[in-house]
């Protein structure tokens, strides 16, 4: 006879198996991305998913299974949204606008990804590797080749300015996260509120347009650029203020 660990639900199949699944791992992202993996309970994830916990061990075996599929599922989705940017339609210094501008507002939207990120990264300057190695491999590493090879095409055509590749990628991603890495200090210190939906219009659209004046051979054709990119994309709806303990 198998434990209440090990045996499936009576309802775990098909459909209903899957939207358990993702509810498990929904709720865990939230709770492990406000209270950190540690501070998390198994028992709050249940409750947030609306299951039994017994079921949380049944799809992951334990806390750490769970938090290990939160940050997987995270950055999958980082992945497939970047990819779906870079990978369309439009010149080098176009698709590169755009991945920034996805990348700002998913920031700016998705702040799961950001949060947890930043767990981990305090886990590896604490000495330990945290979960992030094989992450990285599966889904970072990839995604910044694909970058630096758009970023090359760029440069070769004479599109972008002939700039190492690296600090092109480091000017388009750099922007973003120090606006919202800074903006619990920004708010003290230039008192305004980083996440009003005028605030954060106006940060998007001249991280955006400093781009296309920088990076771009043709300041002309960059500010063209910046535009038709800023016009295809307006600002998400859900990109909302943040209360303070969302910072």
């Amino acid at each position: 006879m198998r434990s209440w660990r090990t045996a499936p639900p009576a309802h775990a199949s098909g459909a209903d198996s899957t939207r358990t699944r993702e509810a498990i791992l929904r709720a865990g992202i939230k709770q492990f991305s406000e209270r950190g993996a540690a501070g998390a309970r198994m028992e709050a994830i249940a409750t947030e998913a609306g299951v039994n916990k017994a079921l949380l061990h049944y799809y992951f075996r334990s806390k750490d299974g769970l938090y290990k599929a939160a940050l997987r599922t995270v950055f999958a989705g980082m992945q497939e949204h970047a990819l779906a940017a870079l990978n369309g339609p439009g010149s080098a210094g176009e698709r590169l606008l755009r991945w920034s501008l996805q990348h700002f507002d998913r920031m700016a939207s998705k702040r799961e990804f950001q949060r947890l990120m930043h767990q981990e990264m305090m886990r590896v300057h604490q000495g330990g590797l945290g979960d992030l190695p094989p992450l990285i491999a599966e889904f970072f590493q990839p995604l910044l080749r694909r970058i630096l090879a758009i970023v090359e095409d760029g440069v070769a055509s004479g599109e972008l300015q002939a700039l190492e590749p690296l600090q092109i990628f480091y000017s388009l991603f750099g922007l973003n996260v120090a606006y919202f890495v800074t903006a619990p200090v920004m708010r003290l210190a230039a008192s305004f509120e980083p996440f009003a939906p005028a605030s954060l219009r106006r940060r998007r659209e001249a991280s955006i347009t400093l781009l296309g004046l920088g990076l771009f051979c043709d300041r002309a054709h960059g500010c063209a650029v910046a535009r038709s990119v800023l016009s295809a994309a307006p600002r998400p709806a859900s990109a909302t203020v943040r209360r303070k303990r969302d910072l």
